[in-house]
C-alpha cells in the first residue's frame, strides 16, 4: 500500500479546517479540526482503504450546556472520515464544502 497525504476527493484536511461532524444521532454539526492522524492508504488498484481520523470541537446543541461564557464546547477525538464509516452509522466527518 502507498501512503499519500490526501483525503476525500484528493484534498488534505488540516488543523483549523471547517468540517461537518456527523454525531451518533446522525445530526450534522459544523466543527473545527483540532488534530489529524496519518495519511490515507490506497491499495495497489487505487481504492481507498483507510482515511484520516481527526479531532473536532463544536458548539453544543444542548441548551442546558450553557455558562457565563455562552454555549459550551464539545470535543470528539479519533473521528473517522465518512469514507471509512458510513453517515448512516454516524460518528464520522466530511468536508464542509
Amino acid at each position: 500500500m502507498n501512503q499519500v497525504n490526501l483525503n476525500q476527493d484528493g484534498r488534505q484536511v488540516k488543523i483549523g479546517d471547517s468540517v461537518i461532524f456527523v454525531d451518533s444521532l446522525r445530526s450534522h454539526r459544523p466543527a473545527l479540526v483540532t488534530a489529524t492522524f496519518g495519511p490515507c492508504l490506497y491499495n495497489e488498484v487505487g481504492e481507498l482503504v483507510d482515511a484520516m481520523c481527526i479531532n473536532v470541537v463544536f458548539v453544543s446543541s444542548d441548551p442546558e450546556k450553557h455558562d457565563s461564557w455562552g454555549r459550551q464546547m464539545e470535543r470528539f477525538s479519533s473521528v473517522p472520515s465518512v469514507l471509512r464509516q458510513s453517515e448512516s452509522i454516524g460518528m464520522c466527518w466530511k468536508f464542509a464544502n
